[in-house]
Formats: structure tokens, sequence, C-alpha cells
């Protein structure tokens, strides 16, 4: 940095190697003047470009990419070789496109920036591989976690379907599986408990079931095996088939949860592969 006294500071080194013209308009900051901001961001430029810091480049030239100032076609250039180093493929290459669309092959970094875009390609060609395998890969995760999904949901409507005490209630509904709500199978078995019950204390039984009913004869007695099949149904709803329930609705939200992760996987890549890693994009 050179200072002339009574005159604009500028850093001579950063214009000589970038060309640079001095610009009409650069954003004010709150207290260093715009040519100090434009100075102190080539001059952080310059020394990262030495140095090989090429994080500290691409942040240089984001703060000058912030200035209302025409930058001269090499920030392309280095802008491309930050990204390459940082493994953005697709940057980088954009990048040299638009540097290639403002230089010819005169330019003193034209040899330079052809050598960089065979490696830029190269490694994206690499990169949207990658991203194809990996999709393929991620679709056949996605299809056995649909498979297995399927499978136990199955499993939750036959057994809450096809088993005693629910294959005598019309089974349950699609709701009262996915809450784990088992209340109005319990409410039932308690209806048909307190009807039973209470026709059997009254003795009201069939003639033909009133020596099996007096009894307690289960297989004579019609109202005596109603009264205890709702208190095993009861059990059954309450308990056994309850926390059976609970473990199945666990493994589901589990498999749901792998299938929506799965799902976004596959669309971050493929939108990739639409946009950036588009075949014939470069």
């Amino acid at each position: 940095m050179v200072f002339f006294k009574g005159m604009k500071t500028f850093a001579v080194s950063a214009v000589l190697l970038l060309g640079f013209v001095w610009p009409p308009v650069v954003k004010a900051n709150v207290f260093l003047p715009p040519e100090v901001e434009l100075d102190l961001a080539l001059r952080k430029l310059e020394t990262s470009i030495e140095k090989g810091e090429w994080s500290q480049v691409q942040k240089a030239i984001l703060r000058l990419e912030g200035m209302d100032i025409k930058l001269p076609p090499i920030i392309e250039f280095y802008k491309a070789k930050a990204e390459l180093k940082d493994a953005a493929t697709y940057t980088a290459l954009e990048a040299l496109e638009r540097y290639f669309a403002q230089v010819d092959n005169t330019h003193s970094k034209y040899q330079e920036a052809l050598d960089l875009y065979s490696k830029a390609k190269t490694f994206w060609e690499q990169f949207r591989e990658v991203h194809v395998n990996g999709l393929r890969s991620i679709r056949q995760e996605l299809q056995r976690f649909e498979r297995e999904l399927e499978a136990v949901t199955n499993e939750r409507y036959i057994f809450l379907n096809k088993h005693e005490p629910f294959d005598t209630i019309g089974g349950t509904t699609w709701e009262e599986m996915e809450t784990g709500n088992l209340n109005r199978c319990v409410r039932i078995m308690n209806q048909r408990y307190h009807e039973a019950n209470t026709k059997l204390a009254a003795k009201q039984y069939p003639k033909s079931e009133k020596k099996a009913c007096k009894k307690g004869w289960e297989s004579g007695c019609t109202l005596l095996r109603q009264k205890n099949f709702a208190v095993y149904g009861h059990q059954l709803c309450t308990g056994e088939y309850k926390s059976h329930l609970i473990k199945y609705n666990q493994k589901i939200k589990e498999l749901r949860a792998q299938k929506a992760k799965r799902e976004e996987a596959i669309q971050e890549i493929a939108d990739k592969l639409a946009n950036e890693y588009k075949e014939g994009r470069f």
C-alpha cells in the first residue's frame, strides 16, 4: 500500500494485478471512504491469492461483488479457482464461462483458465455420476421401506380386525388404529357384560338354557358365555392388544419417518440432476 499526502489512498499492486480502473460509483461505508473500502478489498484479495488462502479469496471477492463497481474478468477466474478448491465445480464452471465470455485468447490467464475448466468439468462429471448412483441407491432403500411399511400396516390391520374380540364388533377403524384408541372396544365389552349380567341376575334366560345358567355351565348358557367373553375382551382391549398396537404404531411411525427421509433425499438429488448436474450442462 502506498500513501500519497493529500491524495486518495489506493493499492498500487492490486491495481496492477487486476488491471483495475477506478469506478465512478462505490457504495459508501459508514466509517471509511468508498475508495478506501475498495483498496482494502483489493489488497485482501491480492494477499490471499499470493498466500493461496482460497477461502479468504472467496470472502474478498464476495466483498467486492457487494460494491457498485464493474469488476474485471480476472475476478471470475480467481472466483472459479477458489470455488474449485472448495469442490464447488458447478459454480467454478459458471464463473469460467463468464470469464471466457469477456476475454479472448490473449488474456494473461486464458491458457490457465482452459486447464482449470477441463479440471473442473472432469470433477463435475465425477460428482454427477456420484449423484446418479446415489439416487439409484436411495430409491432402492425407499422401495425396501415402502414394502416393510406395507407389511407392518397389514399385520396391524389383521391383528385388530380378524381376531377376537375385534371380529365381533366389526373390526377397528383406520382412525382407531392410527391413534391407538380402543375405547370403543372397551365400551362395547362393558355394555355386553352389563347386559348379560343384568339378565342373569333377573333370570331372563331362555328356558332351554335355564339349568345351565343356574348351574353356571358356560357351554350351555349363552348369557354366561357373553358375560365371560366380555370380561376377556375387555382385558384384551386394555392390556395385551393395546400394548401390541402401541408397538405397531411405533414401528409404523419409524418406517414412515425413514420413508420421508429417503423421499426428501431423492428430491434433493433429483433437483441437482435437473439443474446444476443436468446432462450436457457443461
